[in-house]
């Protein structure tokens, strides 16, 4: 007997429980009594798999923000996509942050976040367990993320932040990055 292939095609996308049938026509060629047929069905169960990674496009132009000013947003165009997925988190980072540098967000859609002063990191996450963001959702999240600096002296006239999401499946998206340019002002002398 020869190799047996099979090959089960089924609507695009689906998922869920299904049933196999197989039939197997000897077509007479085992002896008398014409063609017999055997036929067997079993159950299967079709999973989804996620095999795509999520994807992030920045802005080209540089946010800009004076010295000493209220916050900026850093990104407000940019874009997340996943084809066959939720995202989980997104880990936003201020490269060699200041002291006094910080980086915020609009908590919107179960999110919670945290910002880490010492590593400039902002992550942003489910504010419960199991929570997962539509790509849409985490986009708003992405855009609404703010850079500050109440200082009236920073040396720096840019910074960089860099922008990661995790899909649900922990695929990681590419790494893009945002440039701030800070303007310095020119403050009227103080005398004491």
């Amino acid at each position: 007997m020869g190799k047996i292939r099979i090959a089960v095609i089924g609507a695009s996308g689906y998922t869920g429980a299904d049933t196999l049938s197989i039939s197997v026509d000897d077509l007479g060629n085992t002896g008398s009594g014409g063609n017999l047929v055997g036929t067997s069905a079993t159950a299967i169960t079709v999973s989804s798999v996620n095999s795509s990674s999520p994807s992030l496009i920045a802005s080209v132009t540089s946010a800009t923000v004076n010295e000493n000013a209220a916050s900026v947003v850093v990104d407000s165009a940019i874009s997340v996509s996943d084809p066959d997925s939720n995202v989980k988190s997104a880990v936003v980072t201020l490269l060699s942050p200041g002291t006094t540098e910080a980086l915020t967000f609009t908590n919107q859609g179960g999110a919670t976040g945290s910002y880490n002063s010492l590593t400039g990191v902002l992550s942003i996450g489910a504010a419960s367990s199991g929570t997962t963001f539509s790509p849409s959702v985490m986009q708003s999240l992405l855009q609404s993320v703010r850079y500050s600096d109440p200082t009236n002296n920073n040396p720096l006239t840019s910074r960089t932040v860099t922008f990661q999401v995790t899909d649900t499946s922990n695929n990681l998206s590419n790494l893009v990055s945002r440039n701030i340019t800070i303007n310095a002002i020119n403050d009227a002398p103080v005398t004491t």
